[in-house]
């Protein structure tokens, strides 16, 4: 099985993009509003010519729209994926058919378990189980308050192993939900609340620091907005399938479901060397 957790390196990412000319967007939308719109009006203003696939449109940003990427009869340098995770196995035997040089699809899906879980059946749970609204607010507190406790501790705490220790970080975020699937007591859930404030900050303010240390600064703004997009672009779709999940399996299953997606997303980064080893200078 070949590795692709060193494509998350930001060192992998820039060189990809300084090489690449041409990127073929599947599920390009024609609506301004769509993250994959914006994606490609950006790449195209920073001279990217952009091939949209999309079988039900016929033009998108000035190009022609293809049904599929065997109809694309130019050279594609990277292929991105905005379509739903059960269409990209189809996608990547096409990417690889065409002789695209890289798969590039959206790692947002950890975002999107967490708030999607958290945020529609959180409330839900709280109401029957930890005192309402007066117990949910207190687990909304002390996420914040590990935000900031963990920002304060970052003001003097320099770990050596930026991504490895980020990485580590990115495991709190199942805390709170594998508290919710039981669900157990008030203090319990606000303790991994807690927690996992701490430990997204953590991520967070490591993965910033590796971004201002490894990229150059004339490249920083694009390598930051394709990163946001692609930690952002799926929240809402959380949202949306978190209460039709929890309706038909459960909200047990789907906490845990929700959990064991970060858990496992979070395992495979550590796979890449150069997450392990990338060190502060």
């Amino acid at each position: 099985m070949i590795d692709l957790t060193p494509y998350q390196d930001p060192l992998t990412i820039q060189r990809v993009l300084h090489n690449a000319k041409t990127i073929a967007i599947v599920g390009l939308s024609g609506n301004e509003l769509r993250a994959s719109h914006f994606v490609g009006y950006y790449a195209r203003r920073h001279g990217y010519r952009v091939i949209p696939v999309n079988p039900r449109e016929t033009q998108i940003l000035g190009e022609p729209c293809y049904k599929s990427l065997l109809d694309v009869p130019v050279h594609v340098d990277i292929v991105d994926v905005f379509r739903a995770p059960d269409a990209v196995p189809g996608i990547a035997k096409e990417a690889v058919a065409i002789h695209a040089d890289v798969l590039w699809c959206q790692f947002g899906v950890v975002n999107a378990a967490y708030t999607g879980a958290l945020n529609v059946l959180g409330p839900a749970v709280a109401k029957q189980h930890l005192r309402g609204a007066a117990g949910w607010a207190g687990v909304l507190v002390a996420v914040q308050a590990g935000l900031i406790a963990s920002g304060l501790v970052l003001l003097r705490w320099r770990p050596r192993r930026l991504l490895r220790t980020a990485t580590f970080g990115s495991f709190g975020l199942a805390l709170p939900l594998f508290a919710l699937a039981r669900p157990e007591p008030l203090v319990v859930v606000i303790v991994a609340a807690f927690a996992s404030g701490y430990l997204s900050e953590i991520f967070g303010v490591l993965w910033d620091t590796t971004y201002q240390q490894e990229i150059p600064p004339d490249k920083l703004s694009r390598l930051s907005a394709y990163d946001a997009i692609g930690s952002w672009a799926l929240m809402p779709l959380g949202f949306a399938v978190a209460g039709p999940v929890g309706a038909a399996v459960g909200p047990r299953a789907t906490f845990l479901g929700a959990g064991a997606v970060i858990v496992v997303a979070s395992a495979l980064v550590l796979l890449s060397r150069d997450v392990r080893t990338l060190e502060r200078r």
